[in-house]
């Protein structure tokens, strides 16, 4: 290696071949990489953007109930039935049957809800830990019919003849005035996304980068058609 009168530094060919090795490639036009950095960010932005708006026009309403013992039993034996759903099982398996999506589908045609906004529709079931209360969440576009959906879905499980006997849902809570927009909690959803489009554009950028770079080097590396000749 040799350094000119420049200041530039050559590699020094071996001896006999008569020619410089070519100094280390670098890409041709360095800001295309930079270029497909910026369109990885906006697509991810873009993508990121379009989840939250879709999520922030849905709105949930929920309604509570609860599983007791049949209300026609004799106290004494109601006692047992209140240690067996402090076992929690008979609870689990109340919420697995209101999981089921007859209770939806039913719901929406005691409602005279059409196809297209049953199907918008989408009911959770959950329990309460350490109780024998059950929620019972709609998620729709609009907040009048998620409430009414969550109300309607309460009717049929409490009129339900199939729970586990003798047990019975007994309404706690209706859904009216409860829709609301799901907690998204936007500030730190924007932090992740911001975070993931940056590791995404750095990672375009540096394979562009090193792409094009490979590219100059079998370029610079070529023979040229006199040597070829030779």
């Amino acid at each position: 290696m040799t350094t000119g009168t420049d200041g530039v530094r050559t590699t020094s060919s071996p001896a006999g071949t008569g020619r410089s090795l070519p100094p280390r490639a670098r890409p041709r036009h360095p800001g295309r990489s930079l270029a497909w950095g910026a369109a990885a960010l906006v697509a991810v932005l873009l993508a990121g953007g379009a989840f939250l708006a879709t999520r922030s026009g849905e709105w949930t309403a929920e309604t509570t109930a609860m599983v007791v013992p049949d209300q026609g039993l004799d106290p004494a034996a109601g006692a047992g039935y209140y240690e067996t759903l402090s076992r929690g099982h008979v609870v689990a398996t109340v919420a697995e049957i209101l999981r089921l999506g007859q209770f939806r589908d039913e719901a929406a045609a005691g409602l005279g809800v059409t196809p297209e906004q049953r199907d918008s529709v989408t009911v959770e079931v959950a329990v309460v830990p350490n109780t024998a209360i059950i929620t019972i969440a709609a998620t729709a576009p609009d907040a009048r019919l998620a409430e009414r959906m969550a109300d309607g879905v309460l009717a049929r499980a409490t009129a339900y003849e199939g729970l586990p006997e003798p047990f019975e849902l007994t309404p706690v809570s209706g859904a009216a005035g409860t829709a609301r927009r799901p907690a998204v909690a936007t500030w730190q959803f924007a932090a992740v996304l911001l975070l993931i489009a940056l590791v995404a554009a750095v990672a375009a950028q540096q394979a562009a980068y090193h792409l094009a770079a490979a590219a100059g080097a079998r370029r610079a590396g070529a023979p040229d058609g006199r040597e070829r000749r030779r």
